[in-house]
């Protein structure tokens, strides 16, 4: 065996020349590739340039293009007013009606008739507006010019389509107004189009930016070649009116919103054709017209262009800043790729020429092989050992060091002191020695015990020097993995917790959409009962092993009565709203962990919140609670599923809230449509729905039904002795009165004034007589007073009609009962009258 300390043979220096053809490849190759990689980005700039520029100007293009249609639109007016001077609201209805504007050319607010009135015919012009029928067959009586005040001519919006949303406009003098008063005087003068700056549009509560095109209209047969005789001739305007947020929603196109903000601002009127605009003013902001989409990123201030239009003399600028995102944003792969690409080349090609360079050292190397090959196995890193007859004939420093021994220590110990048990050594024996007597190598990875005790995992890789002699010498290579196992442990970990989070991803993805498809069930329900219905199954789907209940408030503002309920676990059917910790505090409410004195009362009192965590969530809109939705979860979760578990239990509370709020308020806003306000009774509207349907009810049944009309006697004589409070007050005394004498079944509502409609279904003549008779009776009986004050005696009179002897439908009935009614009257009010004959079908 070689001295281990022997020295290794010198190696010729190689000087540092040799390497300069390396670094000169390596540099140029580096070189030529962040050229390259420049070229592409600034390509890459270019063309979403192009793209930029492209999208702008097909922006600005649809705009004007837009505006074109439109004016096209007014030149129309213009030719109609051409026609003929006296066009009235029909007519001007009519022509527009023609157009189809709305399908057409969408993004306008409404199309007026402005007139110049000279202050001299203000009430001629008055007079001939409130008398005209021609328009309206019932005139306009109220019309008047707005605001009031002495003007030299006045300019009053006379005409407006469409009139819904509009109307507030009519009658508007806008010679009031200095900025429309300018450009009225303007479009009179040269003749042109004619646009106003930024106005606030009367007719829109909103508060957006709006704007007024006009075209003057002069009268037929007038010279038009001064300015002087287009003063004396101008009839008046046609104008669109436009609110700028809606015009740019019919250009802009969606996809682009969240890529680029899109600003407009008026520069004020062009070539002196008016007074200058000391500030641009904004018209138009995307960021702030679509506020519910979300900008792709930054703003890129590259990207930036400004397109000048003109609109009706004034000049638009119209601002575009792109966003980086998908559409405007870099793509670094390409260039990332190149240089990547680049780099790897030319650090292959620096290698080469190394390579040649080595290979011109390559007898000097080899000579000295020999001498380095002692030196590199006794500092080697991995073990390397000689085995012969199972006994360790000689071993390296990395072999010995590995189990905690010097080299002389563990030459010549039997291989069996490395295992930790004879049943290891054993079962090591019979797993190798078949594959090496095949003359192949064996690789595997073994326990061995170090030399202080403890425990070592290796890799070993054996191999016998010669077949035939299996118990002869054989070399085995070894190399710690105790790091690599711990390692590999942690990655298992890690993945297992990689495949849980994507597990609760699926199951949040899950829940997101079962929240989405309840909040569309909940939309489409036209009922609360089929709301509450949905949302205990879809309860059950969200939470399959909780329990839960919806609690709807009562009338009391005490009481919750229990109305959707899921589960097992069992739920009181009404409870009162101190008997939640929710309804106390008017917010979310959980419990994670035992505590009987902060558990919900409605639970119960043996109710183990560690064992059954819950929760609740008050049901509230604007600041008025009307119900709690009480969650009782099936068992104790971990801290993390917890916490999802409560946010997904807060996110259906805000859906079930809001659309259980929704409806509502719709059943609310409904019964105030059907409601007298005065009397509580159902109004005349309510009536007209439910006739018809007990009419066709009766038909269908047979059954007999009456309609008693009843009217307060003298109630207009005791309306002007007691006054109005007094006689609304004896109006719901009468009220109360006939509700205590009809069935569950019957319906009293208010006609109108001291009329009352009475329905009585599924009777005949007699009973109908009876009842009608025992109201009559109730009302004579009535003792009103009003400020402690006695009213005196209140009587009534009642015409009664039955179907189907007095009237098949809804207004013959009437008009039978009324009949009987006013034949009440005049045999001395304080009776019931039945219909002589049967009313016309």
């Amino acid at each position: 065996m070689t001295d281990k300390k022997q020295q290794a043979p010198h190696l010729p220096n190689r000087g540092n020349g040799r390497a300069l053809p390396a670094v000169a490849a390596l540099a140029c190759g580096l070189l030529l590739t962040a050229g390259l990689c420049l070229l592409i980005v600034r390509y890459q700039n270019a063309q979403l340039r192009e793209r930029f520029e492209s999208d702008t100007a097909r922006l600005t293009a649809l705009t004007q293009t837009q505006l074109l249609a439109h004016f096209e639109t007014l030149l129309g007016v213009k030719g109609l007013f051409a026609a003929s001077d006296t066009v009235d609201r029909r007519q001007f209805q009519r022509f527009l009606a023609q157009q189809d504007l709305k399908k057409n050319h969408p993004g306008f607010q409404a199309i007026q008739f402005v007139r110049m009135v000279p202050a001299a015919q203000r009430q001629p012009y008055l007079d001939a507006m409130r008398a005209d029928a021609g328009s309206m067959p019932e005139g306009a009586p109220r019309f008047d010019i707005k605001p009031p005040g002495a003007r030299p001519v006045h300019y009053v919006i006379e005409f407006t389509v469409p009139m819904e949303g509009n109307g507030a406009a009519i009658g508007l003098d806008l010679a009031s107004m200095p900025s429309h008063l300018t450009a009225l005087e303007l479009g009179r003068d040269s003749g042109l189009p004619v646009a106003t700056e930024r106005v606030k549009l009367v007719q829109d509560p909103s508060g957006q930016a709006g704007f007024v095109m006009r075209v003057p209209l002069y009268r037929n047969g007038m010279p038009t070649q001064t300015v002087e005789q287009r003063q004396l001739a101008l009839l008046g305007f046609g104008a669109i009116v436009y609110r700028v947020g809606d015009l740019m929603k019919e250009v802009i196109d969606p996809q682009l919103i969240p890529h680029m903000r899109i600003r407009i601002v008026d520069t004020g009127y062009v070539r002196g054709s008016g007074p200058p605009l000391a500030v641009p003013a904004p018209m138009f902001d995307s960021r702030e017209a679509y506020p519910e989409v979300v900008p792709g990123g930054a703003e890129l201030p590259g990207l930036v262009t400004h397109h000048p239009i003109e609109i009706g003399q004034r000049g638009w600028r119209l601002d575009f800043v792109a966003r980086d995102g998908d559409r405007y944003g870099h793509n670094y792969l390409l260039p990332a790729s190149v240089a990547v690409s680049g780099v790897v080349i030319s650090l292959l090609i620096a290698v080469q020429l190394v390579a040649l360079d080595r290979r011109r050292v390559l007898a000097a190397q080899l000579a000295a092989a020999l001498a380095e090959q002692k030196a590199i196995v006794d500092n080697a890193t991995v073990g390397i050992e000689l085995v012969r007859d199972r006994t360790i004939r000689s071993s390296n420093q990395g072999a010995a060091g590995m189990l905690g021994y010097e080299p002389a220590e563990i030459i010549g110990r039997s291989t069996r002191a490395k295992f930790p048990s004879d049943e290891a050594y054993r079962a090591f024996g019979e797993q190798v020695y078949p594959t090496l007597l095949t003359g192949r190598s064996w690789s595997g990875d073994v326990e061995w015990v170090r030399k202080d005790g403890s425990h070592t995992w290796c890799r070993l890789h054996g191999k016998l020097v010669d077949v035939a002699r299996p118990d002869g010498d054989s070399i085995w290579v070894s190399y710690d993995i105790g790091a690599q196992r711990q390692a590999d442990a942690a990655l298992q970990a890690a993945n297992a917790d990689l495949q849980r989070s994507l597990a609760q991803v699926a199951r949040t993805q899950r829940e997101v959409a079962d929240l989405s498809e309840l909040s569309g069930f909940l939309q489409a329900c036209p009922a609360l009962d089929d709301a509450l219905d949905c949302i205990g199954e879809f309860a059950l789907r969200l939470f399959p092993d909780s329990s839960g209940v919806v609690y709807m408030m009562e009338a009391d503002r005490e009481t919750l009565s229990a109305r959707a309920t899921w589960g097992p676990a069992p739920a009181l059917p009404t409870l009162t709203a101190d008997a939640c910790w929710a309804l106390r505090r008017g917010k979310a409410y959980r419990m994670e962990r035992a505590s009987a004195s902060l558990c919900c009362p409605h639970l119960g009192a043996g109710h183990d919140a560690a064992d059954a965590p819950y929760a609740c969530f008050p049901l509230a809109a604007q600041a008025n609670t009307f119900g709690l939705l009480s969650i009782r979860h099936g068992g104790p979760a971990t801290h993390a599923a917890a916490e999802l578990r409560y946010q997904l239990a807060t996110a259906m509370a805000e859906h079930i809230g809001l659309a259980l709020a929704n409806m509502l308020l719709r059943d609310t806003l409904r019964q105030q449509s059907v409601r007298d306000p005065l009397t509580g009774l159902h109004n005349r509207r309510h009536l007209a729905e439910v006739l018809p349907r007990e009419l066709a009810r009766a038909h269908r049944s047979g059954a007999g039904l009456a309609v008693a009309i009843v009217d307060v006697d003298h109630f207009k004589r005791f309306n002007d002795r007691h006054g109005h409070d007094a006689g609304d007050a004896v109006l719901v005394a009468v009220a109360q009165a006939m509700l205590a004498q009809v069935r569950q079944g019957d319906l009293v509502c208010r006609y109108g004034g001291e009329e009352f409609v009475v329905l009585l279904t599924d009777i005949d003549v007699t009973l109908g007589e009876s009842r009608s008779e025992q109201i009559r009776l109730a009302i004579s009986q009535l003792a009103p007073a009003h400020l402690g004050q006695p009213l005196g005696q209140i009587t009534a009179s009642l015409g009664l009609a039955f179907y189907p002897q007095h009237g098949g439908t809804a207004d013959s009935l009437l008009k039978s009962a009324d009949t009987a009614l006013y034949r009440a009257k005049e045999d001395g009010r304080n009776r019931v009258c039945v219909s002589a004959a049967p009313a016309p079908a």
